[in-house]
């Protein structure tokens, strides 16, 4: 048997910010998503993973995102075990420090990168003593970098910050490989600043995977994608992931 262990996060393309139909998926006991369902943004137990029913957070409780197409190719290449999902993200959260807004920074307490690593964390340690029980998750699947992408002193900083969030994600989540989705070119007026900085520690880092989503449909915003762009992304995530 064997199974994946697979965190996803980011901001509101790794959610799926305004994705409400039907998702393309057929809920399995082999697919099992870290559900919270007492709304502490931690998580609390395994659940089947039900896409608009423990896909999305406590403000938008039925969205979908990329870990839906993601299931779906990961299923039909493992004819056996079972896919472990952590999925922690949360719309207009930069990476870049930032006393005003939720950022994704290393040194900001109790912010997302804490969140993450307490859900990350408690989903891992609800496993042992079972069968199921790991040792390290597989991959973290990032999208985001479109609020770092609003901001020229955020998006010069990038390739740092995503460095450094890389560097300490290793060690805390026990995550190794990391794929990243470049940002669209259509996301915040610095996007190719940020594009090219997930690109730059892509080529430098042996251990990050990224992928291009220009191209990948979107919602008339031209900032989301739609639900077939986030088949795109899942597709794209599972490609790296596989590699």
């Amino acid at each position: 048997m064997t199974d994946s262990h697979v965190i996803f996060a980011g901001q509101s393309n790794a959610l799926g910010y305004g994705v409400t139909t039907a998702a393309p998926y057929t809920p399995t006991a082999r697919v099992q998503i870290w559900a919270d369902t007492n709304g502490d943004g931690v998580g609390d137990a395994w659940n089947y993973m039900l896409p608009g029913t423990n896909t999305g957070t406590p403000t938008n409780p039925t969205v979908w995102g990329p870990e839906v197409e993601f299931a779906n190719r990961w299923l039909a290449d493992h004819a056996t075990g079972y896919l472990w999902i952590d999925k922690i993200a949360k719309g207009s959260t930069g990476l870049a420090q930032d006393a005003t807004q939720l950022d994704w920074s290393p040194h900001s307490t109790g912010e997302m990168y804490d969140i993450a690593t307490a859900s990350i964390h408690a989903a891992h340690d609800n496993l042992i003593g079972s069968p199921y029980a790991f040792t390290n998750w597989d991959a973290i699947e990032r999208m985001q970098g479109e609020t770092d992408a609003t901001d020229q002193t955020k998006a010069d900083a990038y390739a740092a910050n995503l460095a450094e969030f890389a560097t300490d994600a290793r060690t805390d989540w026990n995550a190794p490989e990391i794929v990243v989705g470049r940002i669209t070119d259509t996301a915040g007026t610095y996007n190719l600043t940020v594009r090219q900085a997930q690109w730059g520690d892509d080529q430098s880092d042996s251990q990050m995977v990224s992928f291009k989503t220009i191209g990948f449909e979107m919602q008339s915003d031209n900032l989301h994608y739609d639900a077939n762009g986030q088949i795109s992304l899942g597709n794209a995530f599972y490609d790296a992931f596989a590699v």
